[in-house]
């Protein structure tokens, strides 16, 4: 088994339109929910609304090679997620998802074109490791 990394983009607040940001930032969601809906099997409800964009997992060494695929998606797009976040008060994270497997390691180092986007768009960025 390779080492795998997924990287998704979040939008998440109180409440927002989410039709308003797919149309505004002409991308299709890969998953979605508004606060208060339940979560599927599970007791509970959503905390916030989210909007979520992901590339899909892919196996790889150095996860640049992902970050750079959303950075390139994203950049374009920076006056719109600007007008976005002052609109509905939201806020964005930049999430890194990585699963080893036989102890082969990914680079982790971010490179400044991403560090530079995140920082325009006051949007965080979370790397989340599991080892196999």
């Amino acid at each position: 088994m390779k080492t795998n990394v997924n990287v998704e983009f979040v939008i998440w607040g109180d409440f927002f339109d989410l039709n308003t940001i797919s149309r505004e930032l002409a991308i299709k969601p890969t998953e979605q929910w508004v606060k208060g809906t339940p979560v599927p099997n599970r007791p509970v409800t959503r905390d916030d609304t989210s909007w979520i964009y992901e590339l899909g997992v892919e196996s790889s060494y150095d996860i640049n090679n992902q970050l750079s695929k959303m950075v390139n998606i994203l950049s374009p797009k920076v006056d719109v997620l600007l007008y976005l976040k002052k609109l509905f008060n939201i806020n964005y994270l930049l999430v890194v998802t990585v699963k080893v497997n036989n102890d082969i390691y990914p680079a982790l180092s971010i490179k400044l074109p991403i560090i530079q986007l995140m920082n325009t768009i006051e949007s965080g960025i979370d790397i989340d490791m599991y080892v196999y």
